[in-house]
């Protein structure tokens, strides 16, 4: 079965579908991760899917991979950086982000990462989460989506966010946007911590950002940056 459907399955059956989302949101990916389940470290994964739902790419954690296109060689093709970044606020909150990078490398030099201004993104996915865990409880307190392109061949034809803390169905919000970020502040109370990865499914605490871009050579394409812990 294809996992990205399994996953939205089980968002969809948790009661965490929404009917004004670009997608249905599948945070969730613990069937296939390496990551250590009972590990506070979050975890991040990155998929890129076709029109049709066809998976392109799915990875976890930072690097940097080829994407094949109809139009370009895989010798000067398009890639993707997939990059993480953490810090503490003085508050005692940390934010954390993972970020899905389209790329078009110029003579194969990655400084002029595809852009028509050579210094930015072509097309930028990101999910940037704020929340702290005090013993032996979470709280995610916002949640920023970031969806958009600086280049004359990708194009942003929509954005989507989602967030969600606890037990499956308990604390749950997502929203479609079109500025180039939008900000969810959850306003919601501590709960009892349960990791994600070793929940079984039962317990879902992270977000994602998905961008819907037209990307010439490969059509339209669905890049998805997920995060939880």
């Amino acid at each position: 079965m294809n996992t990205v459907f399994s996953r939205r399955d089980l968002i969809k059956f948790g009661g965490l579908a929404a009917a004004g989302s670009l997608l249905i949101p599948s945070v969730a990916f613990a069937e296939d991760s390496a990551i250590a389940s009972s590990s506070r470290i979050p975890s991040c994964r990155f998929t890129v899917e076709d029109s049709a739902g066809n998976i392109l790419l799915s990875k976890e954690g930072a690097g940097v991979d080829s994407l094949s296109t109809n139009a370009r060689s895989s010798d000067s093709g398009l890639r993707l950086y997939r990059d993480i970044n953490t810090v503490q606020n003085n508050d005692g909150t940390i934010v954390s982000s993972c970020s899905a990078r389209l790329a078009m490398p110029t003579s194969g030099n990655a400084r002029n990462i595809g852009s028509d201004t050579a210094d930015e993104p072509s097309a930028l996915v990101k999910i940037e989460i704020t929340y702290s865990i005090v013993d032996p409880n979470i709280k995610i307190s916002k949640a920023v989506g970031t969806v958009y392109s600086k280049a004359s061949f990708a194009s942003i034809q929509g954005r989507s966010m989602a967030v969600a803390q606890g037990l499956m169905g308990q604390f749950y919000k997502d929203a479609t946007f079109n500025t180039q970020s939008h900000t969810i502040n959850t306003n919601w109370d501590y709960c009892p911590y349960t990791p994600t990865m070793s929940s079984m499914y039962t317990h879902l605490n992270g977000g994602e950002c998905v961008g819907q871009v037209y990307v010439s050579g490969m059509g339209e394409t669905y890049i998805r940056a997920e995060w939880v812990i």
